[in-house]
């Protein structure tokens, strides 16, 4: 790899982005007021809203809703005289059911939020009956082994399903429940862990035991949406699609130049170890598990960012932008006009995808970067004194980074999406 230093880096031509170049100048005395008027400009700016592409039926919710409803009431039966905090358990259950109820939810994301909090209200429930049923430590009760066997043997005759009338959805769809019951998995093995070492708190294995088997229980819901008399199977075109997405990985990262100059890692390895640590030891962990769809899924999100990589080259790493004296932006109303191209490119894409699953599903996965650029502006605007010169114009600098990586990231999605429609 070449080491290099440039006085100009035109970062925002490379990748197609427009708006000003990315320079290199001495550090200089930063007007803040100027500074915040801009970032005020900049967070007016609107993020577009991603609808979530997973399906919740109204026969998934009222039967989330009353398993949940079953479970506190049972809880209540249980707890003849509940004290003070077991009441306080109970009195958030029933809020998060109370707050949320099916029949006037029709949104798919409201949905979603509901389903959350129907999970809330188990675990609440389940914090309040623990600790009645249960002594603090020692040998579990009855009530609760039997739970926890239910649990595995849920476990053990869940089966994931890739039949559906479409690809994408089927995608999408299935790796959401393959991700809640991987989660079920993982609190089973917890509370094996707990319910064997006699100093953990019984009434805490309740509450991961019960949330485990609500979660396996909406997984089985989100699968069945899929079950309809035009389903295809397309189990084989997963993995084929999955093998052919880590060839798009091989490929752009084989190309990429990890440094920016000798020693000093470029924003392209940065951008790679950030999406590789979101999803650790994936999706190799999610496919030796079977659970084919959620690695193809990843598969998309890590192609999705490395097909951009090569455009960041010629940017030092976060961690260098101070060290080596380098500035991106001269003047903070720049900011400005790199958050109106990413949510432009957002606009773009969400009109090329149109209603795909998987595309909007990338697309949510974007959005949330870019909210992370969004909370940067937010500190700096509530807490400006707490930052000196250098610091300031860091923090500047790594949000328009930001920005400039989630219009690159979305710009990339319609290739992934594409891929995808080629196999139906």
């Amino acid at each position: 790899m070449r080491s290099r230093r440039r006085p100009l880096l035109k970062v925002a031509s490379a990748i197609g982005l427009g708006g000003a170049g990315v320079a290199y100048w001495q550090r200089r005395p930063i007007r803040r007021w100027d500074d915040i008027d801009a970032i005020e400009t900049a967070l007016a700016i609107p993020v577009p809203t991603i609808p979530n592409p997973v399906t919740v039926t109204a026969d998934h919710l009222e039967a989330s809703y009353s398993r949940a409803r079953e479970h506190v009431e049972t809880t209540e039966q249980v707890l003849p005289d509940p004290d003070a905090q077991e009441s306080g358990h109970l009195e958030n259950a029933n809020k998060s059911l109370a707050d949320h109820p099916p029949d006037s939810i029709d949104d798919d994301d409201e949905r979603h939020e509901a389903l959350d909090n129907y999970l809330l209200a188990i675990s609440a429930s389940a914090a309040a009956r623990g600790r009645y049923i249960e002594t603090d430590n020692g040998q579990p009760s009855d009530e609760l082994q039997t739970a926890h066997e239910t649990l595995g043997n849920k476990l053990d005759a869940f089966e994931a399903m890739y039949a559906g009338e479409s690809l994408a959805h089927t995608i999408v769809q299935a790796s959401h429940a393959e991700s809640l019951a991987g989660t079920a998995a993982s609190r089973y093995s917890r509370a094996t862990d707990f319910m064997i070492d006699s100093q953990y708190n019984n009434s805490v294995v309740w509450e991961t035991v019960e949330t485990g088997r609500h979660s396996l229980h909406d997984a089985e819901w989100f699968l069945e949406v899929l079950e309809t008399d035009d389903t295809v199977d397309w189990a084989t075109d997963i993995e084929d699609l999955y093998e052919r997405l880590a060839d798009r990985i091989k490929t752009a990262t084989d190309e990429v130049e990890w440094e920016y100059e000798s020693d000093v890692p470029s924003y392209s390895h940065d951008r790679w170890l950030d999406i590789q640590l979101d999803h650790l030891s994936e999706p190799e962990r999610s496919r030796d598990a079977g659970h084919l769809a959620q690695a193809l899924l990843i598969q998309a999100e890590l192609a999705t960012v490395a097909s951009t990589l090569s455009a960041f080259e010629d940017v030092p790493g976060r961690d260098e932008l101070d060290d080596i004296e380098v500035e991106l932006i001269e003047d903070a109303n720049e900011l400005v006009d790199e958050k109106r191209t990413a949510r432009e490119q957002l606009e773009t894409t969400a009109d090329a995808v149109e209603s795909d699953p998987l595309g909007k599903h990338l697309l949510c996965q974007v959005t949330r970067r870019i909210d992370q650029a969004e909370l940067t502006l937010e500190r700096l605007r509530d807490d400006v004194k707490s930052y000196d010169s250098a610091e300031w114009q860091f923090e500047l600098d790594y949000v328009a980074l930001r920005y400039r990586g989630g219009a690159a990231d979305a710009g990339s999605i319609p290739d992934i999406v594409e891929l995808v429609a080629d196999k139906e």
